[in-house]
């Protein structure tokens, strides 16, 4: 369990290592959730989901394999040091962002379908802010500007200027989401953090106000879930193109190797689970010839 106080926070980590990824991997064992945090009606979601008469397996086997994907580039956050001031909260915003979802996963399958969308647009902002002001700070001389954001003395740019620099298309590749895919979904995750429409109402979607979950809300949020992982998930990859050359680290670096820079080949299942070998060759044959992540790696 993770407790915290005025003068001390305690963290606990989780972590998987795969030779071959099996054909599926359940939700609460990718989010490491336990029992106490699921009401009853969650452990029945639970077992629906994982029910062999699922209506979409393929839905199901995504959003499984794409969140697990997500988590292992917690191994690519290394610890950059500006020449002058401070350095340590630099990640900040990646490790928010996965506790965000995680939330987002545990509310969605205890059946509060709408705080769960809610919780997912502000994973979404805090990982993409991630990655824009990792950008921004690797050739800064100091991480001010950040900590002025960080500490609430500096107003943060207007998300849609961060999606339009993260996804233009100079930057995307021929399979990643476009600037436009990304903004609808978003304006669809507002929704739920303002006034969704009638259509969007979680009483519509599941029929009625009775405290239970169906299967069309069940789907409605899942599609939701995996379209912003795979938004996530090619944000990453792209920002760390090293995720894709998986190195033997014992083998090339001993037993001290470089932290925060390479994947292994137990990182890189996931991924490959997550997009498949059609997708992975799209994304290696772009990045193979590029710096990064070729003198990286060399």
């Amino acid at each position: 369990m993770t407790r915290s106080c005025r003068d001390h926070m305690i963290f606990f980590s989780h972590a998987f290592q795969f030779k071959k990824a099996p054909e599926y991997l359940p939700l609460i064992r990718i989010w490491v959730l336990e029992d106490s945090e699921l009401a009853p009606l969650g452990l029945q979601v639970t077992k629906r989901i994982d029910s062999p008469d699922f209506p979409d397996k393929e839905l199901r086997r995504t959003v499984c394999w794409t969140g697990a994907a997500i988590l292992e580039f917690q191994d690519l956050q290394a610890i950059t040091f500006p020449q002058t001031g401070r350095f340590f909260n630099i990640n900040y915003l990646f490790f928010e962002a996965l506790s965000a979802m995680r939330e987002s996963v545990v509310t969605g399958l205890n059946g509060q379908i709408h705080a769960s969308l809610s919780v997912l647009r502000s994973a979404m902002e805090l990982f993409m802010f991630h990655y824009w002001w990792k950008e921004r700070l690797w050739t800064a001389n100091s991480y001010e500007g950040f900590y002025e954001w960080l500490e609430g003395r500096k107003a943060a740019p207007p998300f849609a200027n961060i999606v339009s620099e993260l996804f233009s298309a100079s930057s995307v590749l021929s399979l990643s989401p476009s600037e436009s895919d990304v903004k609808t979904l978003y304006a669809h995750l507002c929704s739920y953090a303002h006034k969704p429409l009638i259509k969007e109402a979680v009483t519509t979607l599941r029929g009625g106000n009775f405290r239970d979950v169906t299967d069309n809300e069940l789907l409605y949020w899942m599609n939701l879930l995996s379209e912003t992982q795979h938004v996530l998930l090619d944000l990453a990859i792209r920002k760390n193109p090293e995720s894709l050359f998986p190195v033997e680290l014992h083998r090339k670096f001993g037993f001290n190797p470089p932290l925060g820079v390479f994947f292994d080949h137990q990182n890189f299942v996931s991924i490959k689970a997550a997009l498949g070998d059609e997708a992975i060759a799209v994304y290696r044959r772009s990045f193979q010839n590029q710096d990064p992540p070729k003198a990286t790696i060399e």
